[in-house]
């Protein structure tokens, strides 16, 4: 991870990588930086991984539907605006 440079972030995924591999974690929908790999991967026809996290002692279930419902109202307007610059908007993400 390189959060204090996005741009650094998002090109590496972009022109570095051959599998994007993501470890799966019930909050990691949640995170805008997170949010731009996935789309920047997906957007420049990059495979992505599933790695399925446990909390704790239980198995992480994720229900893929309701996220997908849930991604524009728990990245805000403002979290947003820190992908804008690189074309990423609520629809690259839903």
């Amino acid at each position: 991870d390189n959060l204090v440079n996005l741009n650094l972030l998002l090109s590496t995924v972009r022109d570095k990588v051959d599998v994007l591999v993501v470890l799966a974690t019930g909050d990691l929908w949640w995170r805008p930086w997170c949010a731009g790999e996935i789309a920047t991967a997906s957007s420049s026809g990059i495979p992505i991984v599933l790695a399925m996290m446990a909390e704790g002692d239980k198995p992480l279930e994720l229900n893929f539907k309701e996220i997908s419902h849930q991604v524009c109202s728990k990245l805000t307007q403002s979290q947003m605006q820190v992908l804008a610059p690189f074309g990423i908007s609520h629809e690259d993400i839903h």
